[in-house]
């Protein structure tokens, strides 16, 4: 009955779709209504032409379902986002978004001249790498704590995030601050 219930459903939008264009043809007066009917009444006039016709609206409409598919598939990979379960339902949060949030926690630190994150969901939890160029005349160990804490807190604060939260921190360049000499 589904199937069946389907098949009525495409029916229908394909038909309201088409009168819909028709209609649309008309108003920007590309085909005046009299044309448009003795188009219509030839088709009805002519069973092979009908055949015709409606053959190759099959096919358009099956081209048109596929190239629907494969545009909806390139644009939304699913490995962009991940679902959590929360005390509203399951939330669908974007790595983008979890990317951002640690991004936006960095900045507090004057320290830290540039940043970039990548994050991932695995079985054990978020794995969240963040690297960092820093400047110079830091306790580095102490630095990446830091940075480790405050990532994590900001991540489980904004995202109300209950997994366990696995924050890399790779210190890629340690920069010296130049002074100008005056």
């Amino acid at each position: 009955m589904k199937l069946f219930q389907f098949f009525i459903d495409v029916f229908c939008i394909f038909a309201f779709l088409t009168m819909g264009s028709l209609i649309m043809v008309v108003a920007l007066h590309i085909l005046p209504m009299e044309d448009a009917l003795i188009q219509v009444q030839a088709l009805y006039e002519s069973s092979v032409k009908g055949w015709q016709l409606g053959t190759t609206g099959v096919l358009l409409i099956f081209a048109g379902l596929t190239l629907a598919k494969w545009l909806v598939k390139k644009s939304r990979k699913g490995d962009d986002f991940f679902t959590i379960a929360s005390d509203i339902g399951r939330l669908s949060i974007t790595y983008l978004a979890v990317n951002e949030v640690v991004q936006r926690s960095l900045k507090k630190f004057d320290f830290i001249k540039q940043s970039h994150t990548t994050s991932r969901h695995t079985p054990a939890g978020l794995r969240i790498v963040v690297g960092v160029q820093i400047l110079a005349g830091k306790d580095l160990t102490e630095t990446v704590q830091v940075i480790k804490q405050d990532v994590e807190e900001c991540v489980t604060k904004m995202l109300k995030y209950k997994q366990p939260i696995l924050v890399d921190v790779n210190v890629e360049k340690i920069i010296e601050e130049v002074s100008l000499g005056v």
